[in-house]
């Protein structure tokens, strides 16, 4: 990996590193390691003080061993810090000397590699890039969703304001005046009769009767109430539009 500090001035931060290793002949090997390659590490022995060093120092990498002292293990810190929307995007690398069969659940934690001891140092150094130009991608494309929300936002405004437009000129279209006391009529339902197409009304309200609209004619007719109904349809009727 190249070192992480500006060449030219030495004023850019390189990535930092925090490295939980209950074992200090471990941490040491790590911290000499990533050191060598241009992190900076910062080193603890259990979860409780990882997670004050976390939001303290927000490191751009974690690597932890599973198996920590305490009340709290690897996979406890994972879940914390998982759950801390400022380690959303932070790569995180689990270490372990146990067998898989062993390992306590990691379901639902996301990982960017779990590493058997004792681990080669250029893999470790080859995984932990890569997770952090993952995680680099990933923020930025976060940022760019973060950027756009609001004119994604407007124009979901606008295009539910042109559906609402719609159905309410939709709706206008189909209301009727009464024909004899012009009060609004409540739309029932459109049908076609032949090559008639039909709107069809409830009873109007004040009393004056049943009646259906023709659109070719613009002519409204009185039906009869059918007996045991309140909307009749015309005769030939193919179906509601």
């Amino acid at each position: 990996m190249t070192n992480g500090l500006d060449d030219a001035g030495g004023s850019q931060i390189p990535p930092i590193v925090l490295v939980v290793e209950d074992d200090r002949d471990t941490r040491d090997m790590y911290e000499a390691l990533l050191n060598a390659e241009g992190f900076w590490v910062l080193k603890v022995a259990d979860a409780v003080e990882a997670m004050e060093y976390a939001k303290d120092f927000h490191p751009d990498a974690v690597l932890t061993d599973l198996g920590l002292p305490g009340g709290s293990d690897g996979a406890d810190l994972i879940r914390d810090l998982r759950a801390d929307p400022d380690f959303e995007f932070t790569p995180i690398i689990a270490v372990t000397g146990r067998q898989p069969r062993e390992l306590p659940s990691l379901r639902g934690l996301e990982l960017s590699a779990v590493l058997l001891k004792p681990v080669s140092p250029a893999a470790l150094v080859e995984r932990l890039t890569a997770a952090l130009h993952d995680s680099t991608v990933l923020r930025a494309r976060s940022a760019a969703l973060l950027e756009r929300l609001p004119v994604l936002r407007e124009r979901s405004s606008a295009a539910m304001g042109r559906s609402s437009r719609s159905a309410a000129a939709a709706a206008g279209r189909r209301a009727r005046p009464c024909p004899r006391c012009v009060q609004p009529l409540t739309w029932f339902e459109r049908s076609r009769v032949g090559e008639e197409q039909i709107d069809y009304f409830e009873p109007c309200e004040r009393g004056c009767g049943l009646f259906s609209f023709n659109w070719r004619t613009e002519q409204f007719q009185e039906l009869a109430p059918k007996r045991g109904g309140s909307n009749p349809r015309g005769p030939g009727t193919e179906g509601r539009d």
